[in-house]
């Protein structure tokens, strides 16, 4: 499912990839004066780094009729291809009035730790805009989620985590649906917001439902720099988790280890807890926690 989500992460900087833009507007057929070109890549531009791999070498050739005026490399979002504002220090070429009609380009990109995405840019003796991208993909180990808010009751968000496309919360009613891929749910015992096994939720008081898997938690000591550190390509440091807990009372600014029923090891990171009273239910409080997870592919 992860290299699902990449393909479709980077959707948006394929089809750009394909298709050099222009900058300019004409309302009939033009040809494009130009052609940039990256050796030993696949039409889209994509190349798929093997794990371990943490550098690529971008060389290619440009080619403009018009002549080339600028030339520079960007880094570029990854899931839109939208480069930054200044080119990649080093790789800024600005030429006088004989304008090259041909220029190589040659770039390592360095210490690759996620998916990275760069832009070819020129501007051509004419003063018109060209550009062609490179999406960059990681073999990843770690699965990351997005911050997400999870409840102890179905309010706004919702009880149920799955760690699948940066993190989905999912309600009650939508749980059953998605219960191979939810390892986490939340609760109340004893007036606390807890983390609970989905296969314990009746011993939280709390209703469960077909196919609820069974996760285990514990508490740990690490920080937040800590679980920030934790990188996409190196799962050891998920590798000596343990934890045996169905049920473990929430802590704000906490990191909590937890254990999939199919041994895969990942920790919470629960960076702010909130309460408010439950709109519909007299004397109940519902607790929710924003989080991030990182779990074991």
């Amino acid at each position: 499912m992860k290299k699902i989500y990449y393909i479709l992460m980077i959707t948006v900087l394929i089809i750009s990839a394909m298709f050099m833009n222009s900058c300019d507007s004409r309302g009939y057929e033009y040809d494009i004066p130009t052609t940039i070109n990256f050796e030993g890549l696949d039409n889209n531009n994509i190349v798929q780094l093997a794990h371990g791999v943490t550098s690529f070498r971008v060389k290619g050739h440009v080619t403009c009729q018009q002549g080339i005026k600028q030339f520079g490399i960007y880094n570029a979002n990854p899931k839109s291809g939208i480069p930054e504002n200044n080119p990649i220090t080093g790789t800024e070429e600005i030429f006088d009035e004989n304008y090259p009609l041909e220029y190589n380009f040659d770039y390592i990109v360095e210490n690759i730790e996620s998916n990275k995405a760069l832009r070819i840019k020129i501007v051509s003796g004419e003063d018109e805009s060209f550009q062609a991208g490179v999406a960059i993909t990681i073999t990843p180990v770690v699965e990351f989620t997005l911050e997400r808010t999870l409840e102890s009751y179905d309010y706004w968000y919702g009880m149920y985590l799955a760690t699948w496309y940066e993190g989905r919360v999912y309600k009650h009613r939508d749980v059953e649906q998605w219960a191979s891929q939810v390892d986490i749910s939340m609760g109340e015992v004893d007036g606390k917001p807890c983390f609970v096994s989905p296969d314990a939720r009746v011993q939280a008081g709390r209703e469960s439902y077909m196919g609820a898997k069974k996760t285990r938690f514990a508490q740990t000591t690490l920080t937040a720099v800590e679980f920030n550190a934790i990188k996409e390509v190196d799962a050891s440091p998920l590798q000596g988790i343990s934890a045996s807990a169905e049920i473990v009372k929430i802590s704000a600014n906490t990191v909590y280890a937890y254990v999939t029923a199919e041994g895969k090891k990942g920790l919470i990171l629960v960076t702010a807890l909130a309460n408010t009273p439950h709109r519909d239910l007299k004397d109940i409080t519902v607790y929710s926690v924003k989080l991030r997870v990182k779990k074991e592919l």
